[in-house]
């Protein structure tokens, strides 16, 4: 079965990239066809993955099982949650520069961080590898281990109370999170709900529900999160959730700005109008980075007082 689908796409790729050529002969360069023939052969690279039925990523023939790190007080966890551009939907897979020190945990197993990351939806690449990088760099953690659960597509209601992410995420973590409690999570969602009008109040709501069922398991992490709304269409001035957004920062103490994706990643970064470019995704890292060092040095500092 695996033999015939990797044929007729061979095939497609063939007749779409010749069909391009013709049209470009008559028409100039065939843009549009060879756009297509790179989507065909991205498709072909992923039939060696396999999804669940939420859309997570669980397998990759050639990725291999490390020995977990043991945990000490220098370690870092991040959960990473929220639609595509948190997930494994970025143009550029990253491999992390330090495969010792840097991990991607899954279903109780870990793996060296690397582009598409096990337990979030899509096959591409993540901003999360160069964000944990980063962080490493900064001396702020010594190793760590990133839990990647971001879904492409979702509303925030379906990570509320009663949501079926909010049961995966509360699944995934209560395992994981006396071994190793999470320490940062990163917060990048809301294109989905400015598409279809989700009011301000509506959306803070939600999301304040998914922040008490974390708070529930135990999980008090500080929440970093994206004014994110901007998907194939440029957000306007009046934006219900992006307004929802800054005010979780504002009133929160525990809630703060990640970054503002919607300002910083143009739309040059974005290489199909909504998902992130290799530029985009490092943007987007550095600056979740940023406030992530930010914030523990501030801590760190109020501790020594």
């Amino acid at each position: 079965m695996r033999a015939t689908k990797h044929f007729i796409i061979t095939l497609a790729i063939l007749f779409t990239f010749s069909f391009g050529v013709y049209l470009g002969a008559y028409q100039g360069f065939p843009f549009q066809q060879i756009q297509n023939a790179q989507n065909l052969l991205r498709l072909y690279a992923q039939l060696s993955y396999t999804f669940d039925d939420f859309g997570r990523l669980v397998s990759v023939e050639g990725k291999e099982v490390v020995q977990c790190p043991q945990k000490t007080s220098k370690t870092g966890v991040i959960l990473a949650i929220g639609q595509s551009n948190s997930a494994n939907s970025g143009r550029h897979r990253f491999k992390t520069k330090y495969q010792a020190r840097v991990f991607n945990l899954f279903d109780g197993k870990c793996y060296n961080a690397q582009s598409p990351l096990l337990g979030a939806s899509g096959g591409q690449g993540e901003f999360m590898t160069p964000l944990a990088d980063k962080l490493i760099e900064s001396n702020i953690y010594d190793q760590i281990i990133i839990i990647a659960s971001g879904i492409s597509g979702t509303p925030i209601s379906r990570w509320a109370k009663n949501g079926d992410l909010n049961a995966m995420l509360i699944q995934t973590l209560k395992p994981l999170i006396k071994q190793y409690p999470i320490t940062d999570i990163v917060w990048h969602q809301g294109e989905r709900d400015y598409q279809i009008y989700t009011h301000t109040d509506t959306y803070n709501s939600k999301f304040l529900s998914m922040y008490q069922s974390l708070k529930n398991i135990g999980v008090s992490a500080p929440i970093h999160i994206a004014i994110a709304t901007k998907c194939f269409y440029k957000s306007g001035d009046n934006n219900p959730v992006a307004d929802a957004q800054k005010m979780l920062i504002k009133d929160y103490d525990d809630i703060f700005l990640g970054a503002n994706t919607d300002e910083i990643v143009r739309s040059k970064d974005r290489f199909d109008g909504c998902h992130f470019n290799k530029n985009g995704q490092e943007i987007t890292a550095n600056a979740f980075a940023e406030k992530i060092i930010e914030l523990k040095k501030s801590r760190a500092s109020d501790l020594e007082k």
